[in-house]
């Protein structure tokens, strides 16, 4: 019989001799192993580049509308300024003795008589003082109307001034004054 501690000694060394074959055949290289060819993974469709982004185009500020230049009023033809008439005083007698004339007319009369006269209106809008040789009076008819007018002095000289607009003959007589000088 075998003592207990080779009995030990002797399955411990049973046992290594059974598991050195299957060790031996654990130093052998193994077998290769089944190679799975990979599934060729689909490569990402490319990614197109971003298109460049265009630089903003500077928006110019808006032009302020244009302000209408104001339209004038229609300016009226200016009217003529009437043409001063003139009057003699010569004779004893006023030549010519009857005018029409617009209104604003400046009629002047002139004493061209060696004697002295006067410029009286028959309603007395309007008068001389005396007119020696020589002088002058001015009125301007600013109103319409018929203004007959004669001499204080030698009574029977007359003559008659007829203001009208253009082309408008007044058939009564006016008696406003407008204004008068005299020059002696």
């Amino acid at each position: 019989m075998i003592r207990q501690p080779y009995r030990i000694l002797l399955v411990t060394l049973g046992i290594l001799l059974l598991t050195i074959p299957a060790l031996s055949a654990c130093a052998q290289p193994a077998p290769p192993a089944p190679t799975i060819a990979p599934t060729p993974t689909p490569a990402p469709a490319p990614t197109p580049a971003p298109a460049p982004t265009p630089a903003p185009t500077p928006t110019p500020a808006p032009a302020p509308a244009p302000t209408p230049a104001p339209t004038p009023a229609p300016t009226p033809a200016p009217t003529p300024a009437p043409t001063p008439f003139k009057i003699n005083i010569s004779g004893y007698a006023f030549a010519p003795a009857a005018i029409i004339i617009p209104v604003g007319t400046i009629v002047t009369w002139t004493n061209n008589d060696s004697v002295s006269h006067t410029v009286t209106s028959r309603d007395n809008s309007f008068g001389s003082d005396t007119l020696t040789s020589g002088a002058t009076f001015s009125y301007t008819f600013s109103k319409m109307g018929i203004f007959q007018y004669y001499c204080q002095i030698h009574p029977s000289m007359s003559g008659k001034i007829t203001v009208g607009e253009a082309g408008t003959i007044p058939t009564e007589e006016k008696t406003t004054p407008s204004q008068g000088s005299s020059d002696y």
